[in-house]
């Protein structure tokens, strides 16, 4: 053989082996799928499902190296890479997001898929386990952190076999009442101070929590700020710096209910904790019978899981996601503390002149609480039949210019912010009469399927289930939403009826109840602004609560149309038992809107109830099957 010509053979064979391509005996063999396995090494070639019997060769070890194959392999032949990666059984916990690109897209014909082995169920988490538990004073117990102490590491959510616990707070959370309600609240002219106060006796004082905070529940969102000193005698606490006027209706005022979280003094009933960020330690008071020396405990480490970055002309697209958890995500507050504005969007740290303003919605664009799974410039992608749990921010977000994809099918739970959300905060649509945003923008055409959607808004309870804003032609039908602090869907953020490009977006057949659980002000389903072409269609809404602690006067409804909202088809809709109107309107009108065939107020053993439209709404019966219920 020429020298030459087998010296090319030999670099031809080791380019195919690290493109997970196997040679035998002269002829090569395709792998088209690929293996994840927990026992597996990412220097294998994947094209196994567990490791052989000589220990030479199985699955890889983490979604990235899967991920990096593919890629290479499409960049030397796309038509015959591996379009197919098979994830098993077991617990990933991963140091850092999975982050895809758009050269790790596939095609229409052939798209990248990851999913769960059949029969089983990869977890990703975003967390770390906390080991070394000891027996401490009293009920509890502790364990050591040295990333704490060192100012390496901060969580605030904790999950204990597979379950979330809360912070150590007072009142707590299972007493009656569980808040205080503030009998007055004191801002300084130069806003340097600011307190709440209590009736005296019902605060306690401690030395152990510089990172104790208040919560002060507003009308529709909530206020969260570090405590700087508690005056006992007088039930006073001030609240560190800086502060900010804010709106009326959600900054904190008399009359509001209350809660003091995150100080080792209030660890009190079993189920709660505490992290002294000082020492590293973390306090755990177990309820009878779990075993600390057997028991599982997570903290998070990560705010973001899963992302799929793109750009404007060159998207991410054509990737599946389908049979995977999503686990164990943090969010941290910011120094100057959450001030929430509205649906989980919360106002930065202004300037002087705009933390004095009253009303600072329409002068700056908002943050929003971080998502563990964030898509930006998405197109054709899926994501089906996973579980997104214990999150300490919002589980799903399509942000701008995510076009045509699909999210069905998945239980999205344990969450402390939004569910889910499409679209952007775009506070330019305010001052430009025709809503000009860039079309590669929009968020187009995407489909939210057939989700069980609940127990969101853990910590912020202005979260909504599902939030969509500046969307075009979304379709967001047949999902289970319910147990929520707030709104279930909220769809546009536009507060007049200027053009925007929200609009030609569907809410069918989704089934929502025993929401606005804690707040005031919204409803089943929540408006706002021009939606031309939009249409809420056989809509099933009941148990629509107003909490005794809800601050203010705004009833709570099956469907509020806030300001602005127009040109809506409204269609066999049925709503009952609600604690205010079944629907509402705040500066527009019914005459805004079509209506047709609609059920208002008839209770379900009536004999004319809509039966069958009823029981159209909510998850379509093989997914009611696949997640087990149907609430």
């Amino acid at each position: 053989m020429n020298p030459s010509y087998s010296a090319k053979w030999i670099l031809l064979v080791a380019l195919l082996s690290t493109l997970g391509l196997l040679v035998v005996c002269g002829s090569k063999k395709k792998v088209t799928t690929l293996y994840v396995a927990t026992n597996g090494s990412d220097k294998w070639s994947g094209g196994l499902p567990a490791p052989n019997r000589e220990g030479s060769d199985g699955p890889l070890r983490t979604i990235p190296a899967a991920r990096d194959r593919i890629r290479a392999a499409r960049q030397a032949d796309p038509s015959s890479a591996p379009a197919e990666v098979l994830i098993r059984e077991g617990d990933y916990q991963i140091s850092a997001p999975l982050v895809f690109e758009p050269q790790d897209s596939g095609t229409a014909g052939r798209p990248v898929t990851y999913s769960a082995y059949h029969g089983e169920h990869p977890r990703i988490s975003g967390g770390a386990e906390i080991t070394g538990w000891k027996k401490g004073s009293g009920n509890l117990w502790t364990a050591e952190i040295p990333a704490v102490r060192e100012g390496k590491w901060y969580f605030r959510q904790l999950f204990v076999d597979e379950q979330r616990v809360p912070r150590a707070r007072t009142p707590n959370r299972n007493a009656d009442p569980p808040y205080f309600k503030l009998t007055g609240v004191n801002l300084s002219a130069d806003l340097r101070t600011q307190t709440l106060r209590l009736a005296p006796g019902k605060i306690k004082s401690w030395q152990t929590a510089p990172d104790a905070e208040a919560v002060v529940l507003g009308n529709w969102e909530i206020t969260r700020k570090l405590i700087r000193n508690v005056d006992v005698a007088k039930g006073v606490v001030t609240l560190s710096p800086p502060h900010l006027i804010g709106h009326l209706s959600i900054r904190p005022r008399a009359g509001m209910a209350c809660y003091i979280e995150n100080a080792l003094e209030l660890l009190d009933q079993p189920g709660e904790w505490y992290l002294d960020r000082r020492s590293g330690l973390v306090n755990y008071w177990p309820p009878d019978g779990q075993d600390m020396t057997r028991t599982r405990v997570v903290a998070p480490r990560l705010t973001r899981l899963l992302e799929l970055k793109g750009k404007a002309g060159q998207t991410v697209h054509d990737i599946h996601f389908k049979g995977i958890s999503f686990e164990h995500t943090d969010w941290p507050v910011p120094a100057h503390g959450y001030h929430g504005q509205q649906a989980c969007f919360y106002y930065p740290l202004p300037s002087p002149a705009l933390a004095r303003a009253e009303d600072l919605d329409m002068k700056m664009e908002f943050p929003q609480i971080e998502a563990a799974i964030l898509w930006e410039f998405a197109e054709s992608c899926r994501l089906e039949d996973g579980r997104i749990s214990h999150l300490g921010g919002v589980g799903i977000r399509l942000r701008r210019g995510c076009s045509d994809n699909l999210i069905q099918g998945n239980e999205i739970f344990s969450v402390s912010a939004n569910g889910l959300m499409i679209g952007e905060y775009l506070s330019h649509v305010f001052d430009k009469p025709n809503g000009n945003v860039p079309p590669a923008e929009v968020p187009r055409n995407n489909r939210v399927l057939n989700n069980l959607i609940y127990n969101c808004g853990v910590d912020y309870y202005g979260a909504v289930g599902i939030w969509a804003a500046f969307t075009d032609g979304a379709v967001i039908a047949h999902n289970l939403i319910y147990d929520l602090p707030y709104t279930g869907i909220s769809l546009g953020f536009a507060w007049n009826a200027n053009p925007t490009p929200c609009r030609n977006n569907r809410l069918e057949s989704n089934h929502i109840h025993h929401v606005m659980k804690e707040l005031a002000d919204g409803g089943g389903i929540y408006t706002l602004g021009l939606q031309p072409g939009t249409v809420l269609r056989g809509n099933l809404i009941h148990d629509v609560y107003r909490s005794p602690f809800a601050f203010g006067g705004a009833p709570n409804n099956g469907i509020f149309f806030d300001e602005g909202s127009t040109g809506f088809l409204i269609e066999d809709t049925v709503i009952y038992k609600t604690s205010g109107q079944a629907i509402r309107f705040n500066r527009c009108g019914k005459e805004n809107h079509s209506w047709k065939n609609n059920h208002l107020g008839i209770p379900p053993d009536a004999a004319d109830f809509p039966k069958e439209v009823a029981a159209r709404a909510g998850l379509e019966p093989a997914y009611r099957k696949a997640l087990s219920q149907e609430q």
